[in-house]
């Protein structure tokens, strides 16, 4: 497996792509999205093979699939923003992890506002005596970008996500979200394991209990999740179990 180091971090160069869980037995490789709600639905591991590889269901991830657990693991919210404070801020993260082709075929560019990480650490007292050079002390710096992204660390972030929702019919194929990359985020999905972000308000948390109470019914509630899109920036959330997502690993200290 291809390997990058950032920072004092091992990440896999590319997503996850294996078709095989680690008892051997193979992973169902679907091709309409009445399959991939087939398979979630009868609780199997399954994948769907798109042009820039696999998206994985929530059950390969929930049922060991078949890496190297000795060298490798998924990596946690805490593995995360420890990649994001080492790239500076989720604001300009995304920019950073995504390849510099492939995510869109747009002929004009966007201009983007983001934080400046040359001063972003600098106290009030510091500020009044040295000016920034990179932002001229606006705080601020523009990206130009045509949806791609710098790939300056060697992540090669590709789209790959797969929206579940309702069915789409027999012959349909799975909605895969253009110049959208998901991944599976692995480790407890507390509100504890969280705070680097302080990503819920009471309003959220309430949501997703209420989410969890309702697997009880046959929803099919939340997991812990990664995003870019054609932005600059790299968030975190939950996504629907019966969504798609890549797999990225991180090297076992």
């Amino acid at each position: 497996m291809k390997e990058i180091k950032i920072g004092d971090q091992i990440w896999s160069a590319e997503n996850l792509d294996i078709d095989i869980m680690d008892d051997g037995k193979l992973i169902r490789e679907i091709s309409t999205d009445a399959e991939w709600h087939d398979a979630f639905k009868i609780k199997q591991p399954a994948f769907f093979q798109s042009n820039h590889g696999k998206i994985y269901n929530y059950h390969a991830l929930s049922g060991f699939i078949g890496y190297d657990y000795d060298r490798w693991r998924i990596p946690t919210i805490k593995d995360w923003a420890k990649l994001v404070d080492f790239l500076g801020a989720e604001e300009i993260a995304g920019y950073k992890l995504k390849k510099n082709f492939g995510w869109s075929d747009r002929s004009y560019t966007w201009k983007k506002d983001v934080i400046c990480l040359n001063c972003i650490s600098w106290n009030v007292d510091y500020r009044s005596k040295v000016p920034c050079h990179v932002c001229k002390d606006s705080r601020e710096i523009v990206i130009e970008h045509n949806g791609n992204g710098s790939n300056e660390v060697g992540f090669n972030a590709v789209p790959g996500c797969i929206v579940g929702g309702k069915p789409r019919g027999k012959k349909a194929m799975p909605f895969v979200q253009k110049g959208t990359a998901l991944w599976w985020i692995g480790g407890p999905f507390t509100f504890d394991a969280w705070q680097p972000f302080d990503g819920y308000d009471n309003g959220e948390k309430i949501i997703l209990h209420l989410s969890r109470l309702l697997e009880i019914f046959g929803y099919p509630g939340r997991s812990p999740s990664a995003i870019i899109s054609e932005d600059t920036n790299l968030s975190f959330g939950d996504t629907s179990k019966e969504n798609g997502a890549a797999i990225r690993l991180i090297k076992m200290r």
